[in-house]
């Protein structure tokens, strides 16, 4: 059942990623105007805007890449789930930029796809950590227990 569930959500996730692509209030230039808009940044609304969108590319193929391991995970073991997690992520952030091409006021770009891949790397990799880290506690109490 959890498989399924977890199946449901890439393909959510993959909704969710060309619904942000392909709509026209996601573009450079509405969210400039969106920032502007709120007065929370009166210094350099450019430099904070290319922030903001290059911190969502990192976060939203990041999460899309922590959420294919726990899919990919249910059928293939850990490592190979964590490299294709990864590679499929960044593939999705390939082709989001190509799409991007034909969605009017907005361009692909190498550095997005970079970020897209550097945000499914680091975030799989925070994963990593905090597994092992939970795993080592859980192991501790455990050892506690038994002396």
């Amino acid at each position: 059942m959890k498989r399924y569930v977890v199946g449901i959500l890439v393909l959510v996730w993959m909704w969710f990623i060309y619904y942000f692509t392909a709509s026209p209030n996601f573009t450079s230039g509405q969210t400039g105007t969106f920032i502007q808009e709120t007065g929370l940044f009166n210094q350099d609304i450019g430099l904070t805007n290319s922030l903001l969108r290059k911190a969502a590319h990192v976060i939203l193929f990041g999460s899309f890449a922590i959420i294919l391991y726990v899919f990919l995970n249910k059928f293939i073991s850990s490592l190979y789930a964590y490299i294709l997690a990864w590679e499929l992520a960044s593939l999705a952030g390939m082709l989001d930029e190509f799409h991007q091409q034909f969605v009017p006021d907005r361009g692909s770009s190498i550095n997005d796809m970079i970020l897209d891949s550097f945000g499914a790397l680091l975030f799989l990799i925070l994963y990593v950590v905090n597994s092992k880290g939970k795993t080592r506690k859980k192991n501790s109490v455990k050892a506690t227990r038994m002396i």
